[in-house]
């Protein structure tokens, strides 16, 4: 008789035997599989996610676009940290894997010149002291490699006119100058106020006013998704310009109102950085945090909202991670110590096997094959209901988890909306969370 007809015969007489293994497999494939899907599936929702979001860090010092009265800052003290902070960006702007930068200057004296009928986007408000020029540091457009918008005619700035910081203008094609469009080659005038209280009168009156002339080299419209809201809260539909050109009106308002606090006239919002895959992150925000050190600059990473946006996943996975390694130990002990109490229950078999002249190496072989054989069923089918108790386990504790927890929205109103920015919600994570099982888990 060969091994493989004694393993079937010893399988199918021993029933009471065959079914206790079975259901212990069973049981505990159920525990490895939904453990194993859960761990590998939160890891995948990450992946995706930074995928989603790309490779970024953000650099923000609060100082840099808060009011003078706020921050108690003296011109020269003011001066030194845009200084530091403008060194540590350029510095990580030349490491190895970075696709694009931008740093964004900004100003709060310019105003469209009342002497023309401009048409803005009527869905945005202009408040008083809001910033209608965006400066960037580069040609290359990050809002349009962020996919915020697309241009549409023209051409990006030249390197000169970004070194010289002429007065150029990248418009939103939808902005009409006396009911007409703005198209390439059209100006638009801005104009400087600098105003003055007069005691006589009790009220401010103009005391210095310029026109300031731009030609419009490009125009480009607004991608419309979910986040485009987010975007006309930052002035990203206005129009670009070159910062030197932003500094540029900073130090000539300066010299033309001496008294004038510049703290309060010229600021920056934040800095992006974002390299070319999201695995290089790491590194990138390690030698930020080195640049930073000392200094009230902070760095934030897309890895920092995938964290942020994952808490309850990233708590089920770490779960589900030791859940599959205590699992597998007592599997491994539970499975030995069956498997010796079957063995010695059959040694007057066993004994009668080894007298027949069969070798031992042929026994264990025979034996192994029937805990294979008996649990292999039970691991089959616990292949099947462990990822349906997955899927349904899972995703309910995470749905009671994310009511439980603060808003999306309410963790980035202080975070830069590059690093999150689809406005990725709950829903969107839920949506994104699919457990999947492969034959390499099942093996």
């Amino acid at each position: 008789m060969n091994v493989f007809k004694r393993v079937w015969i010893s399988i199918t007489r021993r029933k009471t035997a065959t079914l206790i293994f079975f259901l212990f497999t069973f049981l505990m494939g159920n525990v490895l599989i939904c453990a194993e899907s859960i761990a590998q599936s939160g890891e995948n929702t990450q992946n995706h996610l930074l995928n989603r979001i790309g490779g970024k860090i953000v650099l923000t010092d609060t100082s840099l676009f808060s009011d003078a009265e706020v921050t108690g800052l003296t011109l020269d003290e003011y001066r030194k940290k845009w200084t530091v902070f403008e060194d540590c960006f350029k510095a990580l702007t030349v490491r190895d894997h970075v696709a694009y930068a931008d740093i964004n200057y900004h100003i709060n004296f310019m105003e469209l010149s009342q002497s023309e009928e401009y048409e803005l986007d009527e869905n945005i408000s202009y408040e008083n002291g809001f910033s209608i020029l965006h400066g960037i540091s580069y040609a290359n457009l990050a809002d349009e490699k962020e996919g915020f918008i697309q241009l549409t005619g023209g051409e990006i700035f030249t390197d000169r006119q970004m070194e010289n910081g002429d007065n150029v203008l990248i418009v939103n094609e939808d902005i009409k100058k006396n009911s007409k469009n703005i198209k390439v080659g059209d100006t638009i005038d801005f104009v400087m106020n600098i105003s003055a209280y007069d005691s006589e009168s009790n009220e401010m009156i103009d005391v210095y006013h310029e026109i300031v002339t731009y030609t419009v080299v490009g125009t480009f419209k607004i991608i419309e998704n979910k986040y485009s809201d987010v975007k006309n809260i930052h002035n990203i539909q206005m129009f670009y310009t070159p910062n030197r050109n932003i500094q540029k009106l900073a130090e000539a308002y300066l010299e033309m109102n001496p008294q004038e606090d510049y703290v309060s006239k010229i600021w920056i919002d934040s800095a992006l950085i974002a390299v070319d895959q999201p695995q290089n992150v790491k590194s990138l925000e390690m030698a930020a945090d080195n640049y930073v050190e000392g200094t009230d600059i902070i760095v934030t990473t897309s890895n920092d909202s995938v964290s942020n946006l994952l808490g309850p996943i990233d708590s089920f996975s770490g779960l589900a991670h030791k859940t599959v390694i205590f699992s597998i130990a007592a599997m491994c002990i539970i499975a030995a110590l069956i498997s010796f109490y079957f063995i010695k229950d059959r040694k007057h078999e066993i004994g009668i096997y080894l007298s027949m002249g069969i070798k031992r190496s042929e026994l264990f072989f025979q034996i192994i094959l029937e805990v294979i054989l008996s649990g292999l069923l039970g691991i089959v089918i616990s292949f099947a209901s462990g990822w349906f108790l997955s899927q349904n386990l899972s995703r309910n504790m995470m749905r009671t988890a994310f009511y439980g927890e603060m808003s999306v929205s309410e963790k980035y109103t202080d975070v830069s909306f590059y690093l999150n920015p689809d406005q990725i919600d709950q829903q969107d994570i839920l949506d994104e969370y699919v457990i999947m099982i492969t034959v390499d888990d099942f093996i």
